[in-house]
């Protein structure tokens, strides 16, 4: 009995010994996951005079020789890829999800530096030496996942709530044709949206962000499968709107799709993080490859 009493009497305590151990580590966690945070080193430093010694007043060639890229630790991504985005022409880049399309898109966005192999933007500027700000402010991205911001569709697109900026929405929107799917909101381009606001399909999400990479003027456009979840009408008035953007900028774009990437003037095709042929579509589609595969 006596030893019955004992185990009632210390099993609270044990219990709360073991409740402190686990909010410590908790606690260990947090600590540990603040200190890597604000050990982080900036993305860039803030050098006017290294921005200004480097001007990108066009982009008419991207040439990619002989890229490697893997994440510490892990096996390599993509392994000696070549390739070549120019301007006035849509480059597609083909392959099965995992095979390293993404990955490119986010070195040449300079999200991370790559291990082997150079980039050269302009026959002769090191890609490396190109500092970030100069380098963003000349390339826009439309990646999978699009972040959609509370306020309206116009503010979702160029990211500014004065009046001027608003007026210049509504002009770009016609200029680009994308009026007509905006104007099926409520309230056009003035509908609030996230948070508390309507909740926006797949495709006019991928509108929106296509809209808003287009206004910020890009030299380079980088797509990555922003058809994913448009109807049948949306990608085709999107098809359509790169055929006539590729006659002022150069377009980029990652798919997995046969009838996207039959738009192309150039497609490669990636397998196992290498590049397995590379070619017009239409002679692609000759050749046994994974292209050929997109079109049945």
């Amino acid at each position: 009995v006596a030893i019955v009493s004992m185990s009632a009497m210390i099993a609270p305590v044990l219990i709360k010994l073991s409740n402190l151990n686990s909010q410590i580590q908790e606690a260990k966690i947090v600590v540990e996951r603040m200190f890597e945070f604000v050990s982080i080193k900036p993305e860039f430093m803030c050098n006017q005079e290294s921005n200004d010694r480097i001007k990108l007043p066009s982009i008419d060639l991207i040439k990619i020789e002989n890229l490697s890229f893997q994440y510490k630790g892990q096996v390599k991504l993509i392994e000696d890829i070549s390739l070549e985005v120019r301007n006035h022409k849509i480059t597609a880049l083909v392959g099965e999800s995992g095979s390293g399309k993404s990955t490119i898109l986010q070195l040449l966005i300079k999200f991370y530096s790559f291990d082997k192999g150079k980039i050269i933007v302009n026959r002769n500027i090191n890609f490396n030496d190109i500092p970030i700000p100069v380098w963003r402010e000349s390339i826009a991205y439309v990646p999978q996942n699009i972040k959609i911001f509370s306020g309206t569709v116009a503010f979702n697109i160029c990211l500014c709530d004065s009046i001027d900026d608003l007026n210049a929405v509504t002009n770009f929107c016609k200029d680009y044709g994308l009026q007509v799917f905006f104007d099926k909101l409520h309230l056009g381009l003035m509908t609030p949206v996230g948070g508390s606001g309507v909740n926006l399909s797949g495709g006019q999400i991928q509108l929106v962000g296509i809209a808003r990479a287009l206004y910020s003027r890009p030299k380079i456009l980088l797509l990555d499968e922003v058809t994913s979840s448009m109807d049948s009408n949306s990608e085709e008035f999107f098809l359509r709107l790169l055929q006539s953007l590729k006659n002022s900028i150069g377009i980029f774009l990652v798919t997995h799709k046969f009838r996207v990437a039959k738009e192309a003037d150039i497609a490669y095709v990636i397998e196992n993080g290498s590049i397995s042929d590379v070619g017009h579509p239409l002679e692609l589609v000759e050749r046994n490859n994974f292209f050929k595969k997109l079109s049945f």
